[in-house]
C-alpha cells in the first residue's frame, strides 16, 4: 500500500491509520493539515474516544 511501511506493522494496521487520516480531513471539513493544530487534534481524539 505504501513505500514507508516496514514489516513492523500489518497491511490491516496501516489501512485503519490511512482512514483515521481520512476521517480526520473530513471532520475539519477538508482544512489542509498544515493549517490545523494541537486543538484540533485533541477535539478529533476526544471524539474517536466516544
Amino acid at each position: 500500500m505504501s513505500e514507508f511501511v516496514t514489516n513492523t506493522i500489518s497491511l490491516r494496521a496501516e489501512q485503519a491509520y490511512v482512514q483515521w487520516v481520512r476521517m480526520f480531513v473530513k471532520w475539519q471539513c477538508l482544512r489542509h493539515l498544515r493549517d490545523m493544530g494541537q486543538q484540533e487534534i485533541e477535539g478529533f481524539l476526544a471524539i474517536m474516544g466516544e
